[in-house]
């Protein structure tokens, strides 16, 4: 019920925009260090993770 009228409201969609974002900002912020490459993989996995859609 209460899920129905956020969706309804564009809540779902405005959340999920604004997690795609805040998470290109935070690689704009992380590019140009010099990561280790493994570390970079792991904080791409953990994003996609917990950013997964499920609708």
């Amino acid at each position: 019920m209460v899920t129905g009228l956020v969706e309804e409201a564009g809540g779902r969609a405005w959340t999920l925009a604004e997690a795609d974002r805040r998470i290109a900002a935070a690689w704009d912020l992380l590019d140009p260090l010099d990561l280790d490459p493994a570390a970079r993989r792991g904080l791409a996995d953990l994003t996609t993770a917990l950013t997964a859609r499920h609708a």
